[in-house]
């Protein structure tokens, strides 16, 4: 809370004041304030969403299903994570099949076929497994 002259009899008034207690004038301050936090908070929550849809996979504990988006997110960034991929600068260009071996309640088997930068199609086998003590689950990569 600061204090401010206002602008129709100069008196000091707090910023906080909606109208001026000496005139009754309405405090400009008090209303552009209230739209800067509107718009603050509206950048905050459009921020949010964005980092959420980028990341929010990693923070979902629970097995992704094998055609699920969030299973496409981690697939390609355990595939360009490998050692063969950084070696040779190979990203994934996009998913061409996805197909699911094997799912029970605490694990689960996909496999995965991409399309890499290198113009080559190689195949995957991705495991899911739950861990039981630290949550969340550990996922698995390896060449067909």
């Amino acid at each position: 809370m600061a204090l401010i002259k206002c602008y129709e009899c100069n008196a000091d008034i707090s910023t906080d004041a909606k109208y001026c207690p000496h005139c009754g004038a309405k405090n400009k301050a008090y209303r552009t304030s209230k739209i800067k936090l509107f718009i603050l908070s509206f950048f905050a929550i459009i921020i949010f969403f964005t980092i959420y849809n980028t990341y929010g996979y990693k923070l979902i504990p629970t097995i992704p299903e094998c055609n699920s988006i969030r299973a496409e997110k981690v697939f390609t960034d355990m595939i360009e994570k490998t050692p063969w991929a950084k070696n040779n600068y190979i990203k994934v260009l996009n998913i061409i099949n996805v197909k699911e071996l094997h799912h029970k309640q605490n694990s689960q088997k996909c496999e995965v076929t991409v399309h890499l930068s290198n113009t080559k199609n190689k195949s995957y086998i991705v495991s899911f497994n739950k861990q039981k003590d630290k949550g969340g689950y550990l996922v698995r990569v390896s060449p067909k």
